[in-house]
């Protein structure tokens, strides 16, 4: 929806009040700098959607060999597996293990190598052979889920000031990638892009019969603006699902957005028995930095601690009732419990096939005890709203300290969740997938036919950008929703101000030309 015929943006101006008129003028020129500013970063998040989509089936074309097994004979316990990945990588770290969720398929273990580079070490669950290792952050699925996320790369960082740090207990400056900075700001203009393209495809008195018919007997420029328009107006509401959708994994909106969601509608940590944990529990979202996979919506969710019960020793009782939690906890016990006695806990607590298992995190307080992490099983991820959860076991005794799901999560988070589910094409299953693929085919279909209108109709030498409206209060329209617009995403809104400072100082040395050419 990048241009319009001259001869029938003529025509529906002519139908409209003037103000309308330069309202739909306004609008064309930002649809027409939004698409000039986003059109190639709009190609490579759909082939990068793709991939990312369809992650599974590549990983597993590519390296067959490391994915699938025969499935024949008895398991080997996760513990003998672990066993035989240390004896083959002494120096490694483990970070977290994820039985097959198949029959055919291997046992894959996240390791941290001396570097601390991630590194996936795939078993053979039925002879306990390592068949290999893989680089998590290298090849084609792991490409496109960088680039689709930061589109330059990630040494490249700037500070930016944090909401939760001037509002909250946060930090006042959070320290972004400059290509996510980019992807939030095209983010953004995506925005403007739908919205405006969606007004001007907006049936008119003449332009009913075109909504979705495009006029192919006509050909010429008439059909390749209808083409635009059909299919742009099912990739505009397609884009703004998907801005809405993605900016919460953003590391500076998606950050903010989660401290704001977990202060208005917190998430429900029911597992807790006791007042709360030490202020230095670490919590599950920091288990994503070692390359688990944790749901948007629980990351702020602390790890409870393993060791005790109500009554447990080490920890006093206040005078009315409540645990005194400066206390020194109990002792450790002689031994952690194995990886085999977690993974047969979590089936008994129904935890759906593909989960993974990260060792519990110990720390110490600021007394100097020690409190002792938990083990945390989170279901496969992505996946679907309902099949979202996490157990935490106790390290010592295997027993469940608490479960957590869709049902404890605060209302926003839900909503997130749900988002960024159907976002990853997992929330409806097959045709949530068909529906993502479809949209991404009308990115390419949309943009084809914008170049095409923008080659027919600009001059030579010139951008071919649509005429400024001087009309004060169509500034004033496009002024409202642009502020509300750059409230809710600052970073856009920062990128509006600098391109509204270029234009103002665009136009006011043309003026001055033009007097000083009078003159």
């Amino acid at each position: 929806m990048t241009n319009t015929e001259p001869d029938q943006t003529a025509t529906e101006i002519a139908d409209e009040p003037s103000v309308k008129g330069a309202l739909w003028r306004r609008l064309w020129r930002l649809h027409f700098l939004a698409g000039l500013i986003i059109m190639p970063a709009l190609l490579w998040f759909a082939f990068t959607g793709l991939v990312v989509l369809y992650a599974e089936p590549i990983n597993h074309v590519q390296h067959d060999s490391l994915y699938t097994v025969d499935p024949s004979g008895e398991e080997v316990s996760l513990d003998d597996q672990m066993q035989a990945v240390q004896a083959a990588y002494p120096d490694y770290e483990f970070w977290s293990v994820t039985p097959a969720k198949e029959k055919d398929l291997s046992t894959t273990f996240a390791m941290g190598d001396a570097d601390g580079t991630p590194r996936n070490v795939f078993v053979n669950q039925y002879t306990g052979e390592v068949l290999g290792t893989l680089r998590p952050d290298k090849g084609l699925v792991s490409f496109a889920n960088s680039t689709h996320g930061s589109i330059l790369p990630r040494q490249f960082t700037m500070p930016i000031p944090s909401l939760n740090g001037i509002f909250g207990d946060g930090p006042a400056f959070r320290t972004v990638e400059i290509g996510e900075v980019a992807v939030e700001i095209i983010a953004g203009w995506g925005l403007i892009l739908a919205v405006s393209g969606l007004y001007m495809w907006w049936p008119r008195k003449r332009s009913k019969k075109r909504l979705f018919i495009p006029r192919f007997k006509e050909g010429g420029r008439p059909m390749w603006r209808d083409i635009h328009a059909s299919s742009g107006v099912l990739l505009g509401s397609g884009l703004i699902f998907f801005v809405v959708t993605g900016l919460p994994w953003a590391t500076f909106w998606g950050n903010e957005f989660s401290a704001v969601a977990a202060k208005v509608t917190p998430n429900t940590e029911n597992f807790w028995e006791i007042s709360g944990p030490p202020s230095n529990i670490p919590q599950v979202g920091d288990l994503a930095r070692n390359g688990m996979k944790i749901p948007w919506a629980s990351q702020e969710d602390s790890v409870p601690t393993s060791g005790g019960s109500m009554d447990m020793p080490g920890m006093d009782m206040s005078e009315d009732g409540s645990h005194n939690m400066d206390a020194m906890p109990a002792p450790a016990p002689a031994e952690q419990v194995g990886l085999e006695e977690i993974y047969r806990a979590a089936q008994e607590e129904k935890m759906l096939a593909g989960f993974s298992i990260a060792p519990p995190t110990d720390t110490v307080n600021d007394d100097g005890s020690t409190s002792y992490g938990a083990f945390v099983v989170m279901n496969p991820w992505p996946s679907s709203l309902g099949q979202q959860g996490a157990l935490y076991l106790d390290q010592f005794s295997a027993k469940t300290l608490g479960t957590s799901d869709a049902d404890t999560w605060g209302a926003i988070q839900r909503v997130a969740e749900l988002g960024v589910q159907t976002h990853m094409g997992t929330q409806f299953g097959v045709i949530n997938r068909i529906v993502l693929t479809l949209v991404c085919a009308m990115v390419i279909v949309s943009i084809s036919s914008a170049l095409s209108m923008w080659l027919r109709r600009r001059r030579k030498g010139t951008l071919g950008v649509p005429r400024r409206p001087v009309e004060y209060k169509t500034q004033k329209t496009v002024g409202i929703v642009a502020v509300v617009l750059g409230v809710i995403y600052p970073l856009w809104g920062m990128s509006a101000l600098i391109l509204l400072g270029m234009d103002y100082v665009i136009r006011h040395r043309k003026t001055r030309r033009a007097g000083l050419g009078e003159l």
